[in-house]
């Protein structure tokens, strides 16, 4: 009786069902997109045969991580490590790939064997490069071509393949010639570790950590992403689902609404038939389970094609191939069946509180309580149509309210990002020009060597010149907490208004903004730690 009901409308079935399945396949495909973006990082550097990976403390990523390279000689006196090898992991922009992912390692490392080349050679010298095979598939290019990273070019010598398609968006270079892409000065930004046979890893890891180098330690094949970074993606993925699976549940309450008042008399007959309320209530609550079933189907394999849909986008697929595993199945589907609960719960009690005399006087909805007034005075039939199914109507209505609010905020929220990340890069400082590191895909990537400074300083045309580093880390009150370093006296200082306290005047001193001083609850002469450093505010 469910499905001939179901059927008997199909139209509205079918346009309910997809309502949901948007619903469902927004929670599949943005869930799937944020697990892989999260996994995948996590996997980047971390498939080699070594045993510890090592990196700065507190750095959400290897690519944002700095150790001096004589941290190397400390590691290898370590009891137990048998070689220590370092490596320099950073992006770069390049014609076709707005992310490109630059490794560099010594030659003939145990690092550099997890790049399997399948066409051409290894590196053996400054100047040449592997090639990942998803890259050359986006910018084209094969054994013998030259790529330029930051104006110098590499020779393409080989091509190689890892199964990861973060790592086989980039190329491997020397360390050396990472190092000077990067501006890492006797920088490295890890370090893999080999043991001895038969070494304790987890020995050897607290032997590490005791030397007191504020590095993370970790082991190559346990190595998971950042949690806060993880719960960060995947909160923005699930704000975003919740508004689809809002309008979803607006849509299957709308229908099942029109349901059970085009079948009012339908009901009424079956009440005087000896139907109890809870046998009326079940059945229109089972058509609202069925149809929302049928929806969740729909909607998962909606979402894993629009997943896989954005893995294929020129340039920014690689970031976004989807990770479909069984939790975010079952979620899509678990969402599904929340829908049709809600959305039919409302009418299913409508329905078995009809009284069976009133319900078989039905006259499919009449006028008569429409009362005079503003709307009657326009003169509008339309205005009322819509006030004979006031509920139906505000369901209606408040979709379409909602949706147009999506718009609104998402725009709203781009535009305001946009504004942030500009202000970031300096148009909302007294300067007029900011100068940073060509082909770098983040302002915090950029690396300038401070005689750059010196020479612009010397034009003839130039006032001021105010040298910046910026960076962030993650903490449990702010997901980013962004640090800017600035000369105390220079004119890009005067973009931070003071509401309290003074500026920055010597070492361990910080200026911290409002939004971030309620986060983490401090006031002036207060202390914050950021990578095992105390600054008083």
């Amino acid at each position: 009786m469910i499905l001939k009901n179901l059927t008997r409308r199909s139209v509205r079935s079918g346009l309910t069902l997809l309502g949901i399945a948007i619903g469902v396949a927004a929670v599949v495909a943005l869930g799937s997109i944020a697990e892989g973006i999260t996994s995948n990082f996590a996997l980047v550097v971390g498939g080699s045969s070594n045993d510890l990976l090592i990196t700065q403390a507190e750095a959400m990523d290897p690519a944002f991580s700095s150790i001096d390279e004589t941290v190397g000689e400390r590691l290898l006196a370590v009891p137990g490590v048998e070689r220590v090898e370092p490596g320099v992991y950073t992006w770069v922009t390049t014609p076709g790939l707005p992310f490109f992912f630059l490794f560099g390692y010594e030659i003939g490392s145990t690092a550099m064997d997890h790049y399997r080349v399948v066409e051409g050679k290894p590196v053996s010298g400054p100047g040449q490069m592997v090639i990942g095979r998803r890259a050359t598939e986006s910018i084209d290019i094969s054994v013998g071509d030259n790529l330029r990273i930051h104006g110098t070019p590499f020779r393409v010598v080989g091509i190689y393949e890892t199964g990861q398609g973060i790592e086989e968006s980039g190329g491997v270079v020397t360390l050396e010639d990472a190092q000077t892409a990067a501006q890492f000065e006797r920088k490295v930004s890890l370090y893999e570790i080999g043991l001895r046979r038969g070494e304790d890893a987890s020995a050897t890891i607290e032997r590490i950590e005791s030397l007191d180098l504020e590095l993370k330690v970790s082991k190559t094949s346990e190595r998971e992403s950042n949690q806060q970074y993880e719960q960060m993606m995947q909160g923005f993925a699930w704000g975003i689902a919740a508004i689809a699976i809002f309008i979803g549940g607006l849509g299957m309450m709308n229908s099942m609404v029109m349901s059970v008042l085009e079948r009012t008399r339908e009901i009424g007959t079956l009440r005087a038939l000896g139907w109890s309320r809870w046998r009326v209530l079940w059945i229109i609550l089972g058509e609202s389970m069925a149809l929302s079933a049928a929806g969740g189907v729909v909607g998962v394999l909606m979402g894993i094609g629009l997943a896989k849909l954005a893995g294929t986008v020129p340039g920014m697929g690689v970031l976004l191939q989807g990770a479909f595993t069984p939790a975010i199945i079952i979620q899509g589907l678990v969402t599904a069946l929340f829908l049709g609960l809600v959305g039919g719960v409302y009418p299913a009690w409508r329905a078995a509180g009809l009284r069976p005399v009133e319900a078989l006087s039905y006259e499919g909805g009449t006028a008569s309580d429409f009362k005079p007034g503003l709307l009657s005075r326009i003169g509008s039939q339309s205005f009322r149509n819509l006030w004979r199914r006031r509920n139906r109507t505000l369901l209606a209505a408040a979709g379409i309210g909602i949706g147009v609010g999506t718009l609104v905020m998402l725009g709203g929220l781009t535009t305001g990002l946009i504004g942030q990340m500009n202000n970031l890069a300096g148009t909302g400082s007294p300067g007029n020009i900011t100068v940073m590191q060509r082909d770098v895909p983040d302002l915090s990537l950029s690396s300038v060597d401070e005689r750059v400074m010196r020479q612009i300083q010397g034009m003839p045309q130039v006032e001021s010149v105010s040298p910046m580093v910026l960076g962030f880390v993650l903490t449990p009150e702010l997901p980013l907490f962004f640090i800017f370093g600035l000369e105390p006296n220079s004119a890009a200082m005067d973009h931070y208004k003071l509401t309290e306290g003074r500026r920055v005047q010597r070492p361990s001193e910080i200026i911290i903004g409002s939004n971030a001083a309620d986060s983490y609850d401090l006031e002036l002469g207060d202390t914050m730690t950021l990578y095992n450093n105390r600054y008083r505010v």
